[in-house]
């Protein structure tokens, strides 16, 4: 049996990302600043370094939560695009049956008069031969 996974939407997870980035950035801080008794950092040289790093977190989280958009947008245009397009086919068929039906009204004289004329044809063969 399958397992049906959480049906989340594109804010859950902005706001799990969103999370994410605060907690890291107090424990950084909390790391930074000797709150936790592990010695801190006593240079701004590191603390730049961990600001970078943050700084590189949000970027990377940015092209997720973009990439995830972008995902989930295709993902609902193709069930947009899967009606819309149901619906053209239907009537490029009902077009289609409008051609046939005057091609067919068009061209039915022109292919009685021939037959006609081959019907003909074919008794005066007949007839030649006796």
């Amino acid at each position: 049996m399958l397992k049906k996974l959480p049906d989340y939407t594109p804010w859950t997870w902005v706001i799990q990302g969103l999370v994410l980035i605060v907690g890291i950035v107090y424990a950084v801080i909390a790391v930074a600043s000797g709150a936790l008794g592990l010695g801190g950092l006593g240079t701004a040289r590191d603390i730049a370094l961990i600001v970078l790093g943050i700084q590189a977190l949000a970027v990377a989280l940015i092209g997720f939560i973009l990439l995830a958009a972008l995902a989930y947008g295709l993902y609902r245009l193709k069930l947009w695009l899967r009606d819309a397009l149901r619906q053209l086919t239907a009537y490029a068929r009902l077009g289609h049956r409008y051609v046939e039906q005057f091609s067919r009204k068009l061209a039915a004289p022109f292919i009685a008069a021939e037959s006609k004329v081959a019907q003909g044809q074919a008794i005066m063969r007949a007839l030649r031969q006796r």
